[in-house]
């Protein structure tokens, strides 16, 4: 599974730190801050890395949230969010 990171705080670290441990595939941050994205991609190997999203208009946007009404709707939040 691919997993990709919004922001590099505190709680990403953790989440980042976990899912290497697991095994998935950390592939892209996206983050405001280009000294804490880059800290946080070395630190994790992750190469690709952005500034902004470009939601392609409101389509992943609708997608995203989608994904998130599904989750909740059978609980699985406990695991994995949004």
């Amino acid at each position: 599974m691919k997993i990709g990171f919004a922001g590099t705080g505190y709680i990403n670290k953790i989440h980042a730190q976990a899912a290497k441990n697991w095994g998935l595939d950390l592939v892209a941050i996206v983050n405001h801050k280009q000294g804490s994205m880059a800290e946080f991609g070395e630190r994790f190997n992750i190469r690709q890395q952005y500034e902004k999203i470009n939601f392609d208009g409101y389509a992943m946007r609708d997608r995203i949230v989608k994904t998130a009404k599904e989750m909740v709707k059978y609980k699985s939040t406990g695991a994995f969010h949004v």
